[in-house]
């Protein structure tokens, strides 16, 4: 089987999900790729920190994405770095 290489040109972006049990990453083609990467997160773990009548859970998920640390009691956090692809 022959190798494939594709020249990519532009930028990466890398997505994490810091937690109490270390750390996941996600590297993404696009800032929105990163972006619903980590909406996904949020969504599938908010029930873990919030009650149902909970104040944050007005927030839309791009609110609740941004103020994740405050949510989990400052033991989470998202980023999203922006890396440039070289030669």
């Amino acid at each position: 089987m022959r190798e494939e290489v594709r020249m990519i040109r532009g930028n990466i972006y890398l997505a994490t999900y810091e937690h109490k049990h270390g750390m996941d990453k996600s590297i993404h083609k696009t800032l929105s790729g990163a972006q619903e990467w980590a909406k996904s997160i949020a969504a599938d773990w908010i029930d873990m920190f919030l009650s149902d009548d909970d104040m944050w859970r007005n927030l839309s998920i791009d609110e609740v994405v941004e103020n994740w640390g405050e949510i989990t009691g400052h033991t989470e956090f998202f980023n999203i770095e922006e890396y440039p692809l070289n030669d």
